[in-house]
């Protein structure tokens, strides 16, 4: 009886590109949704060069100069100054919002390209890294079974249902479940039973 272990190549990466086109939609669809200055808030996850309050701040001000300058009867140069503050105001905030979309429209365009480089190299035959010497220490590599073979597959390739083996002292590459139904979560141990 032949008992199958782990993933195939293809059913790998099969699930690998399911998951960045899924990924990719989601990302779409939030770029595509109308972003109400989203792009003016100081946020880690907005890559905004601009702050609302100061956006708003800056805008206000040029106002009350302008105002200011028309009802005091100031000199033309003292208007032309705040007329120029506010168009390079407003200027900015177009930038920046130009700056934002650019931005989220070309990491997107990037993952697509390499999801379609992916899509490409399905039916080709891959060769993996040597169990025992790796290319490189920088590149996380996993013991996993693919095709019914022990092999080296870089972390971030692994998808669910892949079949790993740790090694004694190797942390978990993910959340996984050992063979007796134990949860090992991300860089965690398993813990071996004493005999």
């Amino acid at each position: 009886m032949d008992v199958k272990v782990g993933l195939t190549t293809k059913e790998a990466f099969a699930k690998l590109c399911d998951i960045l086109e899924s990924e990719i939609d989601k990302e779409s669809k939030l770029v595509a949704e109308s972003f109400a200055f989203r792009f003016l808030a100081h946020n880690s996850l907005i890559t905004g060069s601009f702050c609302i309050i100061y956006a708003i701040a800056s805008i206000v001000c040029c106002l009350v100069l302008l105002t200011c300058s028309l009802l005091r009867d100031c000199a033309l140069f003292d208007q032309f100054a705040s007329v120029l503050l506010l168009i390079i105001t407003v200027f900015n905030i177009c930038h920046s919002l130009k700056a934002y979309r650019t931005q989220r429209f070309t990491i997107v365009a990037r993952a697509s390209s390499i999801l379609n480089n992916l899509k490409s190299l399905k039916e080709e035959d891959f060769e993996y890294e040597h169990l025992y010497a790796p290319p490189s220490d920088a590149i996380s590599l996993q013991w996993t079974y693919r095709d019914q073979k022990l092999v080296n597959v870089p972390w971030m390739l692994l998808v669910d249902g892949d079949v790993i083996e740790l090694r004694a002292g190797q942390s978990s590459p993910c959340r996984c479940m050992s063979q007796h139904g134990d949860i090992i979560d991300l860089g965690d141990k398993p813990r071996f039973l004493e005999i």
